[in-house]
């Protein structure tokens, strides 16, 4: 079901651009920043605050939703 969960595309304040992308399931949040790694702080330190603004202050990271065709079934061949 986490699967085929809507992804949203979450706008960065500090860029006034695309930040990153986030997908909730349930009490399960995931936030993929866009231009970083593991180390999210070191790799981009802007982007980063304003992630944690967000969690601290209970601001949405759903901006706008990712429109992705779910239809297609993967055969496996590009995996």
């Amino acid at each position: 079901e986490y699967q085929n969960a809507e992804r949203y595309g979450w706008k960065a304040p500090s860029k006034g651009e695309l930040g990153g992308y986030m997908k909730e399931y349930k009490n399960l949040m995931y936030l993929k920043i866009l231009g970083s790694g593991h180390m999210v702080p070191m790799d981009n330190p802007a982007v980063s605050l304003d992630m944690m603004r967000n969690l601290v202050f209970d601001i949405s990271f759903s901006d706008y939703q990712q429109q992705l065709d779910r239809s297609k079934k993967s055969d496996g061949e590009n995996c």
